[in-house]
């Protein structure tokens, strides 16, 4: 089994879904947490030192420049009629920004 991290994104999605719990492995592979904010900056959440407009432990990755490809699947697994959908994204990162989010694949 591979290790990955978790992202969560909070910048609308193109495809105009409701965000849900992604994995990637384009970033570190040691389970971290990565957050797109809205602004499109590039989170990482590993205990580093906040700045003002951060929560404790937040890293802006202000030098990340590449690709993130983000999957997950939508759907409530605990329902009698879960139908899993397949959701991935690709974000364009340029200096630890988001600048461009695109639909990967959708399975609906």
């Amino acid at each position: 089994m591979g290790m990955f991290d978790d992202l969560r994104c909070e910048m609308p999605l193109p495809d105009g879904k409701k965000a849900i719990p992604f994995q990637t492995k384009d970033l570190d592979c040691q389970l971290y947490q990565f957050t797109i904010r809205a602004d499109g900056r590039l989170i990482k959440s590993d205990g580093a030192c906040p700045d003002d407009d951060l929560l404790v432990g937040e890293n802006v990755l202000e030098t990340y420049t590449g690709t993130i490809n983000f999957y997950g699947y939508e759907g409530d697994p605990n329902k009698v009629d879960f139908a899993k959908v397949w959701r991935e994204y690709r974000a364009t990162v340029v200096d630890g920004r988001v600048t461009k989010l695109e639909v990967i694949k959708r399975d609906d």
